[in-house]
């Protein structure tokens, strides 16, 4: 919300509901008017429009009006770029599809296909863009979910072979972070970092793995993930295999003992190496420091004098976050293999049973 709050007035003599209110007559003259220009562009009167496009058109008038939107360019002797850019409704799934050069752009840009750089900024060209964008934003979503309400106009969408369907923004701006976040609000998604246009592949790649291991460690209903949030977990599940290889090495003298030892001790272990001192542990853990201590001395004698060298620390603790990601991913796809056996039994019925209320 920091875009439109940027645009309102706050005196340091004022409280802010004042300015606020101060703020509000400017603010629907430029809001009449602007409905009055959308008036003018529909092919009826704004009344007479279907709800969702009179709700849109006001949606517009005040994205305009706050300056998140900017004004659409004159049809006629005007061609020079808006310092904004306008704002559209996002494309339905199982509508058309982009068009070929759209589709060739973005294979070009997610590493799917190769064009020189001659090719790209014709294919820029053909996609409807001015030039070519020096940053990309990849946002990766589910699907089988409506499309979000407003993106920028010039976003590049497209797909992967049978990945979800993914969009490029070029040259994202604070205002249109601003929008993306309210656009993407009850949507499952992951929202890449603002990369190089040469890096867009890698940032769409990053989104799409994020998306994906969301889902396996949360469920289908993740809402908006962003990688920047991620990183640490992204790199750690780069490869599922050489994060298995690393635990099991790392803690191979934990294998043997019992599960719930095991676990305990693991936990007592990571929050050790995290929080730096039994005290400490004992606050994240919330026990008392001398269980910490107790346990810390299981822990000696399982590992020996490697817990005294910060090389093996850091090993330990990266061993823990794998061993913990894979749990959690491995628990969630037992899950859904689960549900989708249940579903697919033969003779079962296809209504679900109505759910049980405080055990009856």
């Amino acid at each position: 919300m920091h875009a439109i709050s940027d645009r309102i007035p706050v005196s340091a003599s004022l409280p802010t509901a004042q300015a606020l209110l101060d703020a509000i007559p400017a603010l629907v003259d430029q809001i009449v008017a602007l409905l009055q220009e959308q008036q003018a562009r529909m092919p009826g009167h704004l009344l007479d429009q279907p709800p969702g496009e009179r709700h849109r058109a006001v949606e517009r008038a005040l994205a305009m009006a706050l300056g998140v939107l900017a004004r659409p360019a004159a049809r006629a002797g005007n061609q020079s770029a808006v310092s904004q850019t306008p704002l559209t409704e996002a494309p339905g799934p199982g509508g058309n599809g982009p068009a070929p050069a759209r589709q060739l752009l973005f294979d070009a840009l997610a590493g799917e296909h190769h064009l020189s750089a001659s090719e790209l900024e014709e294919m820029g060209a053909k996609a409807g863009w001015e030039s070519l964008p020096q940053c990309i934003q990849p946002i990766a979503l589910a699907p089988a979910q409506p499309s979000p309400r407003l993106l920028p106009q010039n976003a590049l969408w497209g797909s992967t072979g049978q990945y979800e369907p993914c969009c490029l923004i070029p040259d994202p701006s604070p205002a249109t972070q601003t929008v993306l976040h309210a656009s993407l609000s009850g949507h499952t998604a992951a929202v890449g970092p603002v990369v190089p246009l040469a890096e867009a592949g890698s940032a769409l790649r990053w989104a799409r793995s994020l998306l994906c291991l969301s889902q396996e460690r949360h469920g289908h209903r993740v809402g908006v993930v962003y990688v920047e949030e991620h990183l640490t977990t992204l790199l750690l599940m780069q490869d599922e295999l050489l994060s298995q290889a690393l635990a099991t090495q790392c803690l191979q003298p934990l294998d043997d003992l019992p599960r719930r030892r095991r676990e305990r001790l693991s936990s007592t272990l990571l929050a050790w190496l995290q929080e730096g001192s039994a005290s400490q542990a004992a606050q994240a853990l919330d026990v008392h420091p001398q269980t910490i201590r107790y346990r810390m001395r299981q822990i000696e004698e399982l590992f020996g004098r490697t817990l005294r060298e910060p090389h093996r620390r850091f090993e330990l603790e990266l061993a823990l976050h794998c061993r913990n990601l894979i749990h959690s991913v491995r628990q969630e796809r037992s899950r859904t293999w689960r549900r989708a056996t249940r579903n697919t039994a033969p003779g079962r019925k296809s209504s679900a049973a109505p759910p049980r209320v405080n055990g009856r």
